[in-house]
């Protein structure tokens, strides 16, 4: 039986994105060797695969339920629909943990509604889940979050910088480094396009650079990175919150990929207040999904790359 989707590399890849959640998965693209053979007279093994994946990734509803005209009644949490490679990255017992689980919160919800589970309300399905401490998407989402990623079209560039996926735990489908060369001439700029007064800007660099030094832009403060857990830099409430990374010097490649930007406001009261910019708002700047923005300026279409 096939699925109505069919989880594959893009999945794993992070190119695409399942919208009907029901749990993450992480490990590698791993396939095994198919055979030892001899060349040239020495065994080598033949067929054996092993490809990283950029962080955890959403498996889909979809693919652990047949179609309905196949089975209305079945949950396959383990031989889930797949592609060879991807089944690969899918394969490891705590994933089966999670999809287990998360098919029989949906057998529950199937049995209640006295609906086949192809039925089943995806979004009641996973408003459980998370009430159970279930992680339906990586990075988890965060209301008013903006994100830019190396590859949105709002990043400028100066000197050499080399695209990259060779060390995991990035965003999107790559990450930047300089190669360890051209210090004091690479720099990258990421510049979101913010509401006036609505964004209280608090961008951390998501990934370890070596050291060496960045600046946040907006109010020109500066500080040295030795350390990946420092404080990052506060913006203030303005659209000139863009974020550059500076390579001045230091040994070691310096990686670049995403910022972030957390909408946040302070009054009179101590303390943040709600965030002003949130998920689904729409001004005359910026449209805002989960977590995902599109502006509606001038300045054209930011879309979280991932």
């Amino acid at each position: 039986m096939v699925s109505a989707y069919v989880m594959t590399e893009r999945d794993c890849r992070g190119t695409v994105k399942a919208p009907d959640s029901v749990g993450l998965a992480s490990y590698t693209m791993d396939s095994h060797n198919c055979q030892r053979v001899v060349v040239d007279g020495a065994v080598r093994n033949e067929g054996d695969v092993q490809v990283g994946v950029p962080g955890p990734y959403p498996i889909s509803y979809r693919a652990i339920v047949p179609t309905e005209a196949q089975c209305a009644n079945l949950f396959v949490p383990v031989c889930l629909s797949a592609s060879h490679i991807a089944y690969g990255s899918i394969r490891m017992e705590p994933v089966f943990m999670i999809l287990a689980q998360s098919a029989a919160t949906a057998a529950k919800l199937a049995l209640d509604a006295g609906v086949a589970v192809q039925q089943v309300n995806v979004a009641a399905l996973q408003s459980r889940l998370r009430q159970d401490g279930q992680h339906l998407q990586w990075p988890p989402a965060v209301d008013g979050e903006v994100v830019v990623d190396n590859a949105s079209a709002s990043v400028t560039r100066g000197g050499t910088w080399v695209s990259s996926s060779h060390v995991g735990g990035y965003y999107g489908v790559d990450y930047e480094h300089d190669g360890n060369t051209g210090k004091g001439v690479n720099r990258l700029r990421f510049t979101p396009f913010l509401p006036a007064r609505q964004l209280h800007g608090q961008p951390p660099l998501d990934r370890r650079p070596e050291p060496g030094q960045q600046r946040a832009g907006g109010r020109g403060a500066q500080r040295r990175r030795h350390h990946p857990y420092r404080r990052p830099a506060r913006l203030g409430r303005t659209v000139d919150a863009a974020r550059d990374v500076h390579v001045r010097g230091g040994d070691g490649q310096q990686r670049a990929d995403p910022h972030r930007w957390h909408g946040r406001l302070r009054g009179r009261r101590r303390g943040p207040l709600r965030p002003r910019l949130r998920a689904g708002d729409v001004s005359p700047v910026v449209t805002v999904s989960r977590p995902d923005i599109v502006t509606t300026g001038a300045a054209g279409v930011l879309r979280r790359v991932s």
